[in-house]
């Protein structure tokens, strides 16, 4: 059985970029709802900062809803917005998680080069954006729609495919996907 690290939280080493193995009017995901699933599934653990989840062989993403128990916990509740970047490989296959930006309470300083950099560095084919909005809406600003656009072009350009930004909020997560965002 391997199992997969998702730390919260900077290292101190590097407060920018930290990477751990491991409505009617838009689609949202239910936060109760998810964590039922997450306490029901036995697999998953949680103990003190740090998030487990054991599985069989590689940890495939094939829907944001794979993705969103992998952060929930580690991004719900944080005070400053933080954003994070899950790292596939061509098989869609959960490589790690990088936070790339802690913020303020309302942004943080996104670059495409510290998103696309680390991709290079783990040997990535795709990626999946996720950040918190602490306000607990997990609806996209202005901002965040642009920057997923520039992402997205610059994604196109290397070769590396985005193929989702999620946005975690107390009230629940929402999908550029799945809002057709992207």
């Amino acid at each position: 059985m391997k199992t997969i690290h998702v730390h919260s939280g900077h290292s101190p080493g590097n407060p920018k970029q930290h990477c751990s193995d491991g409505d009617s009017s838009y689609v949202t995901g239910s936060f109760e709802n998810t964590l039922v699933r997450l306490t029901g599934i036995d697999a998953f653990e949680v103990s003190g900062k740090k998030g487990c989840l054991p599985c069989e062989g590689m940890l495939v993403i094939e829907s944001t809803d794979d993705v969103v128990p992998l952060v929930l916990l580690h991004m719900v509740f944080l005070k400053q917005e933080q954003f994070r970047v899950i790292f596939l490989d061509s098989k869609n296959r959960f490589i790690r998680t990088c936070i790339i930006s802690i913020g303020s309470l309302d942004k943080a300083l996104v670059e495409p080069r510290d998103v696309f950099r680390p991709a290079f560095t783990h040997a990535a084919a795709s990626i999946i954006l996720v950040h918190n909005h602490p306000s607990g809406d997990p609806t996209p600003s202005k901002e965040d729609i642009l920057l997923t656009q520039q992402l997205c072009l610059c994604g196109k350009v290397l070769g590396i495919e985005v193929i989702d930004h999620v946005i975690i909020g107390i009230s629940g997560y929402s999908s550029f996907k799945k809002r057709n965002l992207m």
